[in-house]
């Protein structure tokens, strides 16, 4: 999933701070690639869900992994628990659900089950609509000359 990407990785043991530290690592990697504009928040919340799911799998140990490609990131947390099934489609769904969320899936492997996410770090476009006058589409004003 990251072969041929620039990217890090830490191994971090389990204790009640590990999400905090986690989300500090990924901004601040964040920050030191050039990335700037993005939603820490949403980057934070999201970091924090993978994390805690990486967490309730039991071991004493997770790890985090993420590379940038274009103006996205992957960000993958391993639990490095064996013999454990893919996170349910409910958490899933819930990652799926978050608006700056491209994709998200999990694994399994002999390292332990893993659980991604592709998160764009450039806000949605606005959406377009049709106005009531015409059937054009609507969207932000154009400014080409």
């Amino acid at each position: 999933m990251m072969a041929n990407r620039r990217g890090v990785n830490w191994p971090m043991t389990v204790y009640p701070w590990t999400a905090r530290t986690a989300c500090r690592r990924v901004l601040a990697q964040l920050r030191e690639w050039g990335h700037t504009g993005f939603d820490e928040r949403a980057v934070a919340e999201l970091v924090t869900d993978l994390t805690g799911q990486a967490v309730s799998d039991g071991t004493g140990r997770i790890s985090l992994h993420m590379a940038p490609k274009d103006d996205q990131i992957l960000i993958v947390l391993l639990s490095h628990h064996q013999g454990l099934a893919p996170a349910d489609e409910g958490t899933l769904r819930t990652i799926a659900a978050r608006k700056d969320v491209g994709s998200c899936g999990t694994d399994t492997d002999p390292d332990g089950r893993s659980l991604w996410a592709v998160f764009s770090l450039i806000p949605p476009r606005q959406p377009l609509v049709a106005t009531p006058q015409s059937s054009e589409i609507a969207g932000p004003p154009c400014t080409c000359g």
